[in-house]
């Protein structure tokens, strides 16, 4: 498993394609493909992206900004925004003692809040 760096990542404002995000790594540039973005995790000021390819990029900015920027992305939690795209449509839902937990296609399973389980079922028109 890769590493993420230990210190935020800055977010510039100006973006290359709308379907690309640009990021600092260290002092280079990086632009990350909207689409290959599983999920989006708050910690505090910062999120944690996380890429279909494993790789994980911790940015300063809060999930309402980002929640913002991406707009096809759906707030499951607090702290967690997911790309319906990679929700395990054979399998969406988990339930462990009363929580509710949405199943990704990378095998990881996220939180979902009791207020928005309901509606974030009919966003995804997803079925139990």
């Amino acid at each position: 498993m890769k590493q993420f760096p230990s210190y935020p990542l800055k977010i510039p404002l100006s973006v290359k394609a709308p379907d690309q995000f640009l990021i600092w790594v260290k002092t280079q540039k990086k632009l990350i493909d909207t689409n290959s973005i599983i999920r989006i995790e708050a910690q505090g000021s910062y999120s944690l992206i996380y890429t279909r390819n494993g790789e994980r990029y911790l940015v300063s900015g809060n999930l309402s900004r980002l929640g913002a920027r991406f707009k096809g992305f759906v707030r499951i939690h607090r702290s967690h925004l997911i790309n319906p795209a990679f929700v395990n449509r054979s399998a969406p839902w988990l339930i462990r003692e009363s929580l509710h937990f949405m199943q990704l296609a990378n095998g990881e399973s996220v939180p979902v809040s009791r207020r928005v389980w309901r509606n974030t079922k009919a966003i995804l028109t997803i079925d139990l």
